[in-house]
């Protein structure tokens, strides 16, 4: 209410400006070690999840 921009602007202008996503996404890809949460739940469900990790 106080601040003259809207919330949409203030949540887009702190993306860039952290740039923390962004960077976590890319280390997890190039660094292939660590399996994200993401891919976590993903490797017991598909068969070819173990294959890839041999």
């Amino acid at each position: 209410m106080t601040s003259p921009h809207p919330p949409e602007l203030e949540y887009i202008d702190v993306g860039p400006r952290l740039g923390a996503p962004r960077p976590i996404r890319e280390s997890f890809a190039g660094s292939g070690g660590p399996c994200p949460p993401a891919h976590r739940p993903l490797t017991p469900a598909d068969p070819t999840a173990p294959r890839t990790e041999q």
